[in-house]
């Protein structure tokens, strides 16, 4: 390039020696040659220039003869030849450092593009999860309220007063059969409402071992006797036990009201036919199906030696240490089956002395059959035994 372009500016210069001084035309050669070229090429052209304005236009022409002439036009192209160059080479260097910054900026977009397109991606996977965990859990809940409401159907159905509340011991819930019984809605018993259908008399015992299982957390039992909706009452045994979370932290509390109405009134009939027994000198006392002792007339004091105190709550036939004739779930079967039993039983007393007693048992039962209590009469037959023997 730097030679093409001083040739044609030493041709133009040449044809147009008359009308143009020797050096303007050769300005342009060394500006495209160290504008495009670079140093090299314009140091080249500037070399070149010379040379030629040398040969071709100074006197003697054709010949080669460097002088003081030749100083002015040399520096002048000299000083082009490097400003120019300079010139370019901040172009270049500006250029090049556009490139850098451009070639920066498309890959920092390339990659913002990238983490744009994986966050969008993660994005949708993500609502898509939500979408579905949303969905499970519309139809878990959906699931569960159906199960509560089956659940209340069922609850509601038993024939049992079902009640429960939050673990401050207030209640929140109470089946159909309890509502009924009381004549009251759910809204009249929830928290302390309740409280309203309880006996005067028994009113304070009640709360009292109410608010010490709430504060100590243990089942709570208690006979009570509670307000029907045409305001007479009734007993009812009530149990509520703890419901507790991972942790031991009482969730919520469930209980039950059992009618015991007819039970009582058949241990009253029977401590009523008691005091009576007490008038005779028989041993007579009662027992429950669980083989507590719950009466214990003066005949078996006298007989065993026991007191009345001492005796009520015991097992009988471990206070006594009875053997039986026969094994005792065969005696047991009978006397659920006839409602009464005949036998020799031998008793131990309380010194330790045994004796041979002509034992009847008596079964109780409620208005609906269920058997309640036994009644059992012994008469001490140890010397006609022993008679006998003798």
């Amino acid at each position: 390039m730097s030679v093409v372009s001083v040739a044609i500016s030493t041709c133009l210069t040449v044809l147009l020696e008359g009308f143009t001084f020797r050096t303007p035309l050769f300005f342009p050669a060394i500006l495209l040659s160290t504008w495009f070229g670079g140093t090299g090429p314009g140091l080249l052209s500037v070399l070149l220039s010379v040379l030629s304005i040398n040969f071709f236009l100074l006197e003697p022409k054709f010949k080669f003869g460097f002088g003081i002439h030749d100083i002015p036009h040399t520096i002048s192209f000299l000083l082009g030849a490097l400003l120019i160059s300079w010139w370019s080479a901040a172009r270049k260097r500006a250029e090049a450092a556009l490139r850098d910054r451009e070639e920066q900026l498309r890959k920092a977009r390339d990659e913002l593009e990238a983490k744009v397109a994986e966050r969008t991606a993660d994005l949708a996977q993500t609502n898509e999860q939500l979408r579905k965990e949303i969905g499970d859990r519309k139809r878990a809940e959906e699931q569960l309220r159906r199960a509560e409401a089956q659940a209340r159907k069922v609850i509601d159905a038993i024939p049992q007063q079902i009640w429960s509340g939050p673990a401050d011991g207030s209640l929140d819930y109470c089946n159909d059969q309890w509502r009924a019984y009381m004549g009251l809605g759910q809204e009249e018993i929830q928290g302390d409402g309740w409280q309203s259908m309880l006996h005067p008399d028994d009113r304070d015992r009640v709360l009292k071992a109410w608010r010490e299982s709430v504060v100590n957390g243990t089942p709570y039992e208690q006979e009570e006797r509670h307000r029907a909706a045409d305001g007479t009452y009734r007993w009812f045994l009530c149990r509520g036990v703890p419901l507790r979370d991972g942790e031991g932290r009482i969730e919520r509390w469930y209980g039950t009201n059992t009618d015991i109405e007819d039970r009582k009134r058949a241990e009253e009939a029977l401590r009523e036919q008691a005091n009576l027994l007490n008038l005779t000198h028989d041993t007579i006392f009662v027992r429950n199906m669980n083989d507590a002792i719950t009466y214990w007339n003066r005949g078996a004091e006298e007989l065993y030696g026991w007191s009345r105190g001492q005796a009520l709550g015991k097992i009988s036939h471990e206070l006594m240490q009875t053997v039986f004739p026969a094994p005792f779930e065969q005696i047991q079967a009978e006397l659920l089956s006839t409602g009464r039993w005949e036998g020799e039983l031998v008793h131990a007393k309380a010194d330790g002395i045994q004796v041979v007693v002509a034992s009847r048992w008596s079964l109780q039962r409620d208005e609906k059959g269920r058997p309640i209590a036994i009644l059992e009469t012994n008469n001490d037959m140890t010397r006609q035994k022993r008679a006998e023997e003798a």
